[in-house]
């Protein structure tokens, strides 16, 4: 009952398209490349319904993410990684695409007109939900 099958499931996904893209995109320009891999490789679906895994997958998910993009633009393993997403033209680390995702659906969620879901946002219960709790710490957190 965790997401580490989710979370190897998206790492298997980054190398996959990563892979391909640096193959046969290496002779294209950087904004040619930072332009694939935000459409390739930063879209994490469901990474926001996340509520139970292990730091580990989370932690091989942000390698398999450096790991892509270093290749991606022939970066060395010696330079910072927040310093190496911030020279490329919107490339977020992995902290701000999860941080940006969850926010995103959480507003979305408290401003919902669906009386569904406005009980269930409403209800005392909906701060003991896990889901709640791992939006808040991530959200504060990262």
């Amino acid at each position: 009952m965790t997401d580490d099958k989710d979370i190897n499931r998206q790492i298997r996904q980054i190398y996959t398209k990563g892979n391909s893209i640096v193959n046969k995109f290496k002779a294209c320009t950087e904004d040619v490349k930072a332009e694939l891999f935000r459409i390739y490789c930063m879209n994490m679906y469901c990474c926001t319904l996340w509520a139970n895994y292990s730091k580990a997958a989370l932690k091989r998910l942000k390698v398999a993410y450096k790991t892509v993009f270093r290749k991606m633009f022939n970066i060395s393993t010696k330079s910072g990684s927040t310093t190496m997403f911030m020279l490329r033209q919107a490339c977020n680390p992995l902290d701000v695409i999860l941080r940006k995702s969850i926010n995103s659906l959480r507003n979305r969620v408290m401003t919902s007109e669906n009386n569904i879901i406005c009980a269930i946002t409403n209800s005392t219960f909906y701060l003991d939900f896990n889901i709640t709790k791992e939006w808040t710490k991530l959200l504060f957190a990262l």
